[in-house]
């Protein structure tokens, strides 16, 4: 609806908006309000969106958004710094539909922190990774039948 709002935001532990993520009804286009950023926000679409927010550090990002209703990709990415606060890490989720409307759906929503791989586990973990990768794909199936043999 024209004027609505609605979206997500991250915050610290006092409430602080530290990223934000948006559409205002009757603007072309969804809004990042964060710093220093880089890339464009996709237009408006009733059709979907997959959004991930990874942390480079303790202050930057990169959002990615996929719009659903053009097929499985990446369609925009934006990168930038997190909304300055005396308190950096993100504790809560805001998800906000103020006069936006009946039809606004957050579903699968999802919270991982990626561990810290020490320098001595990352080569093995790498050779593993790859490993697996070919055996899925079927590029190690070879050598499986040249040694049954």
């Amino acid at each position: 609806d024209t004027g609505g709002t609605v979206g997500f935001s991250l915050r610290n532990s006092s409430g602080n908006n530290l990223f934000e993520y948006f559409f205002v009804g009757g603007q072309t286009n969804y809004t990042v309000n964060a710093q220093s950023l880089s890339g464009t926000t996709p237009g408006f679409t009733s059709g979907g969106m997959a959004l991930a927010l990874t942390l480079l550090d303790s202050n930057s990002f990169s959002f990615t958004i996929d719009r659903l209703s053009n097929g499985t990709g990446v369609d925009n990415t934006i990168t930038g710094d997190l909304l300055s606060n005396s308190n950096q890490a993100i504790s809560q989720v805001r998800l906000f539909n103020a006069n936006g409307g009946a039809d606004v759906f957050f579903n699968s929503l999802a919270i991982s922190a990626v561990p810290e791989v020490s320098p001595a586990l990352a080569l093995p973990l790498a050779a593993a990774v790859v490993t697996t990768v070919q055996t899925l794909t079927g590029r190690r199936r070879q050598t499986a039948v040249d040694s049954e043999a």
